[in-house]
């Protein structure tokens, strides 16, 4: 897991929860288990692995805590790629809206170490667009691969 400074502590440590579930073999029942009986920011992390799983049962839940306001950045950010996982093409929408206007961003101190590198500095980083964009690209692949596959 890379951590671009983009991260608080808190953050960082849900983060590496919630993936470190996406890849934890045998985990789909205690994780569904954990979203329907846990709360606060335990059971986001349970919603958003098992979206990361791929698990299309939790996207009404996915939907809720994208629409909460007390879904922090970077777990938005996750929720959303989660959206990328089990979304359709009916959810480009509110993930375009989402690519545009989320407000959420953080200042990153960026240094040029290649020619390919930006130049040194602080720009601002939208780790929630960023994830819509990405879950964009990941619902058409997914579309566009069903369609040759019929």
């Amino acid at each position: 897991m890379y951590f671009d400074g983009t991260y608080t502590y808190t953050e960082a440590s849900y983060s590496t929860c919630i993936w470190s579930l996406t890849r934890m073999r045998g985990a789909e029942t205690v994780l569904r288990e954990s979203a329907d009986t846990l709360s606060g920011a335990t059971r986001t992390c349970a919603v958003i692995a098992l979206a990361l799983r791929g698990d299309e049962d939790v996207k009404p839940r996915l939907l809720a805590i994208l629409g909460d306001p007390e879904t922090t950045g970077q777990t938005r950010a996750l929720a959303v790629r989660g959206l990328g996982s089990v979304g359709d093409e009916g959810d480009i929408a509110l993930l375009t809206r989402i690519e545009a206007s989320d407000p959420f961003s953080r200042e990153v101190t960026v240094h040029r170490r290649t020619p390919d590198t930006p130049e040194s500095g602080v720009r601002l980083s939208y780790p929630v667009r960023a994830a819509a964009i990405a879950a964009i690209k990941e619902i058409r692949e997914r579309a566009e691969a069903s369609v040759t596959s019929e």
